[in-house]
């Protein structure tokens, strides 16, 4: 088994442009989307609790408002994403309830904001049920895209291997060998491994220390997790 662990590591080693598509492109790749993502033209939708109508005409410039009954329950619209963010008024306090942060509750927010500002002087609270105050949309799914991206790129990149091998009767050969076959595949699996590992953490680097998105917990033991996952 260490024997094909150390062959498949020496023949990635040798081939750049295939080393370059396992741990450059997904860096690439992963800067793309998070350049796509950093700007939305979406326009928030929001659901509005005993807010006076002059205040819902002036929201309705700027965003999709929906009046709701006072029994209502918020949390399930907010997950369902029926709603972006909940504006509600109790005891002359205004709230604004929203699931998280990104893209689209922090432009309501700012909406929201300048229209008080313009038309009346009150209290305003926000409350995220997940999240910071300075989460973009990215920081949100960053790691859901991190993860495909490793998953993907290391299955192209071993898939590909693994057929040049079978062409080359490779496979055919280490079959005919006393090794048994557990031993093939985990050498395989092993082999791999170390690549995607590096590959993880090649990705987290960037994701974390780069594109600053926030990661709650070690960030090696992240590193490992998302290296075996994978």
């Amino acid at each position: 088994m260490k024997s094909i662990i150390i062959r498949i590591l020496k023949q990635l080693i040798n081939e750049p442009r295939t080393l370059a598509l396992m741990l450059l492109a997904p860096l690439f790749v992963m800067s793309l989307i998070y350049l796509l993502l950093e700007d939305s033209n979406y326009t928030p939708k929001i659901g509005v609790v005993n807010i006076s109508n002059q205040l819902v005409s002036n929201l309705s410039d700027n965003i999709d408002v929906i009046t709701l009954l006072d029994n209502v329950e918020v949390d399930n619209l907010l997950e369902n994403n029926e709603l972006d963010a909940v504006l509600s008024m109790n005891n002359n306090t205004l709230t604004l309830t929203v699931l998280e942060n990104n893209s689209k509750t922090t432009k309501s927010i700012l909406l929201i904001k300048k229209e008080l500002e313009r038309s009346m002087s009150v209290c305003f609270e926000t409350h995220y049920l997940y999240g910071k105050t300075d989460d973009s949309y990215f920081d949100s799914m960053g790691y859901v895209f991190l993860t495909l991206l490793v998953l993907m790129f290391t299955f192209i990149v071993s898939g590909m291997s693994i057929v040049r091998e079978h062409f080359s009767n490779t496979l055919e050969r280490l079959l005919m060998t006393p090794m048994k076959r557990w031993q093939i595949i985990s050498g395989y699996t092993c082999g791999f491994g170390v690549i995607a590992v590096i590959q993880s953490l090649l990705l987290l680097v960037l994701t974390v220390f780069v594109l600053k998105v926030p990661i709650v917990g070690s960030f090696w033991l992240a590193t490992l997790i998302l290296g075996i996952a994978n």
